[in-house]
């Protein structure tokens, strides 16, 4: 006898909520009666071993505080307001600094 798998097998199969399948393109059924649907386990290992996920497309991995500091591609930029300045010479003096 041939062992198809559910919706929910085939979602704890893979390590996702079986409502996260809805937004996955899934493999033609192996079989299906009424509305019921059923994948052979080895269906489901080879679609999901070849559909996109980490590692296979999935982006740009996220900078680390060290990739930001030996990262010297990007000039270093000056901000004034993180910059302490020096008091203007020209400056109105305050209540207190007055004669």
């Amino acid at each position: 006898m041939i062992r198809y798998l559910s919706r929910s097998e085939v979602a704890n199969r893979i390590g996702v909520a079986a409502s996260t399948l809805s937004r996955y393109k899934m493999p033609e059924p192996d079989a299906q009666i009424g509305d019921v649907r059923g994948w052979t386990p080895d269906t489901i290992d080879e679609w999901n071993a070849a559909r996109p996920g980490k590692g296979a497309g999935a982006g740009r991995k996220p900078r680390t505080v060290t990739d930001r500091a030996t990262d010297r591609s990007e000039p270093e930029r000056s901000n004034p307001r993180t910059q302490a300045s020096p008091r203007s010479p020209t400056r109105n003096p305050t209540a207190a600094e007055r004669p």
